[in-house]
């Protein structure tokens, strides 16, 4: 990647400088710049500002223009930093104070030495603010504990899809057991992984008290990025915004439903057309009739009967005969 797509060096911005006075419709209002989360140094912000400072006043001197503001971008470092990919070096001393003075002091001190006059001063502390604030809750639905292998996989119904950094940037943020924080850990360690078709790694090697389905872990620090940046990927919907203080909560935005994660696609006509043919033509084909079996003619046994004796004939003399 090249770092010019986030601006542009001293000679072009002198060139887009004059571009814009040229036009009357516009006006020349300031400078911006955007460097990012880089360092928890206070030298390095100092070091960095002051070059700005330098650069804002060659542009503006070359081009005859007084900057009515100039903005200092985002990327200030948090209390914890699990983008460091580090947990041993997550927690920041320094406090956003510290870095204001450090900075001013040395924005001051440029802009005073060549009697420059000092425009307003802006700074974008979105990231710093909602950084560590947002905590994703998630619950566990199943415990894989591999005997042969000797380990053992906690799986949870929220993937790391929901709080990208974890997989473009790698970012460490710490799992805690919401629901038995006070419980003692267990010494197998466990990974802690979500439910898609890729590792979808939360926490590799984690501590934890035994786990059971319906336990519920806090993923913390997704207060920046994690909400826009979430993903259905694997067509998984993604949960409920809550917002908490004073230990009351209101539901700021509902769960999607499965329906949510389909209701934007279109199926075209002619899928419908040809799923209607498919079937008009499986109702066109006639089944074969089956013919019954030809059955073996079956020889009847005849029973004889015992035969019946008839009486013996009487001889009847003739005069007995005239009698009857």
């Amino acid at each position: 990647m090249k770092w010019i797509k986030f601006g542009l060096l001293r000679e072009e911005a002198k060139k887009i400088v004059n571009r814009v006075k040229e036009i009357d419709i516009f006006e020349f209002y300031g400078f911006h710049t955007h460097l990012g989360r880089f360092s928890k140094d206070p030298a390095g912000w100092d070091a960095l500002y002051r070059q700005y400072a330098k650069d804002v006043i060659e542009i503006s001197r070359a081009c005859n223009v007084q900057p009515f503001q100039v903005d200092l971008g985002g990327g200030w470092p948090r209390e914890r930093e699990p983008e460091c990919r580090s947990k041993e070096r997550m927690m920041n001393a320094n406090t956003i104070e510290d870095y204001a003075k450090v900075v001013c002091a040395g924005m001051l001190d440029e802009f005073n030495r060549v009697g420059f006059d000092i425009p307003q001063l802006w700074l974008e502390p979105g990231r710093y603010i909602a950084g560590n604030i947002g905590t994703l809750l998630t619950s566990v639905y199943v415990v894989k504990d591999d005997q042969e292998m000797d380990y053992t996989y906690t799986m949870v119904d929220a993937s790391t899809y929901l709080a990208t950094l974890v997989e473009s940037q790698e970012s460490k943020n710490p799992v805690l057991p919401a629901n038995k924080m006070t419980q003692p850990v267990v010494a197998k360690t466990t990974e802690i992984a979500g439910p898609i078709c890729i590792p979808s790694i939360w926490e590799s090697g984690a501590t934890m008290p035994e786990l059971q389905p319906n336990d519920v872990l806090a993923i913390m620090d997704v207060g920046h990025y994690a909400e826009s940046q979430a993903s259905q990927f694997n067509s998984l919907p993604r949960p409920a915004t809550v917002l908490v203080k004073d230990g009351e909560s209101e539901l700021i935005k509902r769960a999607e439903t499965v329906a949510d994660v389909f209701a934007t696609q279109i199926l075209p006509e002619r899928f419908i057309k040809a799923k209607a043919e498919i079937e008009k033509s499986r109702t066109a084909v006639k089944k074969p009739v089956r013919k019954a079996a030809a059955k073996k003619p079956t020889t009847k046994k005849t029973v004889k009967k015992p035969a019946t004796k008839k009486p013996a004939a009487r001889k009847v003399s003739r005069r007995s005969a005239d009698k009857i």
